[in-house]
């Protein structure tokens, strides 16, 4: 079972909220709605291209963004690449 309040990673917080309200909004930006499911799935795509770029555990990953969709895509991505 999914528990929230013991979630103590954020890439753990995005999980936990994506199966337990898959199709709740995430963020809302210029009318365009993103649910915690894509956000999820979006943010675990970008999470295996940087494993797959050579990104390690512990490595650090700056993000220069403009405040867009792909933001919050990036840093949840980062996290659930560890």
């Amino acid at each position: 079972m999914i528990d929230l309040q013991h979630a103590k990673t954020l890439a753990a917080v995005l999980r936990a909220q994506a199966a337990l309200n898959p199709g709740a909004a995430a963020r809302i930006q210029d009318g365009a709605t993103t649910t915690n499911a894509e956000l999820d799935a979006r943010a675990s795509r970008i999470a295996q291209r940087l494993i797959a770029a050579g990104l390690q555990p512990g490595d650090r990953v700056a993000v220069l963004s403009k405040n867009t969709d792909a933001f919050y895509e990036l840093i949840f991505g980062a996290a659930k690449a560890r």
